[in-house]
């Protein structure tokens, strides 16, 4: 059962990056600014690591519960990530799938059939994520274009209705220089296991986003 205070009861969760590079980290809040939950980096800096960025996080709560564990599969042929409970039981499968002239990243959850889209309006290349709970329901994130992209909406596959929408703010001068991003996530009257697949999803995200500007840099 979730607490009453839970990060997850909220409707607003603010992803602000406090550390960028080997050791990423952010702060979870609410929607007066108030620290919520954190997002910790659980693994060993190392030379990979130095290079594309941290691949193993905490989901917690403001004062340390640990609500989810996200780690990189690291599998050469397919991007993936894997999503697991605090009880260790595997909450969702994200994977990310490149095509010429597309991209497609699946979230596969505990449950089944496609519930969420995220959808992104520019670009040339079109990219989606899908997040398919346990239960079978799915989180289908498409953009077109780069992961970069600023806003997302969140569309249910039953109804048909945007649910939720994220975005990457524009952060100041000072944060900018050492890498900070920052995500907002409106998430009204979702469950809390879906609002955690949605911030599982959204940390998946931004990994893939700080591989790709790596190989990116490294290629120049």
């Amino acid at each position: 059962m979730v607490k009453s205070t839970s990060l997850l009861n909220h409707d607003l969760l603010v992803v602000q990056q406090t550390r960028a590079g080997a050791s990423t980290e952010f702060n979870i809040e609410d929607a007066q600014g108030a620290l919520i939950g954190l997002i910790s980096c659980t693994q060993k800096s190392g030379v990979r690591q130095f290079f594309g960025g941290a691949r193993e996080f905490d989901l917690l709560e403001a004062d340390g519960t640990r609500l989810a564990h996200l780690s990189d599969d690291r599998k050469i042929w397919r991007d993936t990530y894997t999503l697991l409970r605090a009880d260790g039981s595997q909450l969702a499968t994200v994977s990310k799938q490149a095509k010429l002239f597309s991209r497609r990243i699946t979230t596969t959850l505990t449950t089944g059939s496609p519930l969420i889209t995220f959808n992104s309006p520019s670009g040339f290349f079109s990219r989606r994520i899908t997040t398919t709970l346990t239960t079978g329901e799915e989180l289908l994130v498409e953009s077109k274009g780069s992961f970069s992209d600023r806003e997302l909406n969140i569309t249910s596959n039953r109804s048909g209705n945007v649910v939720a929408q994220a975005s990457r703010e524009r952060v100041g001068f000072a944060e900018a220089l050492r890498g900070h991003d920052r995500y907002v996530l409106h998430v009204p009257s979702l469950s809390p296991e879906l609002r955690l697949a949605i911030l599982g999803t959204v940390v998946a995200l931004d990994m893939m986003r700080a591989k790709e500007e790596a190989a990116a840099a490294s290629s120049n």
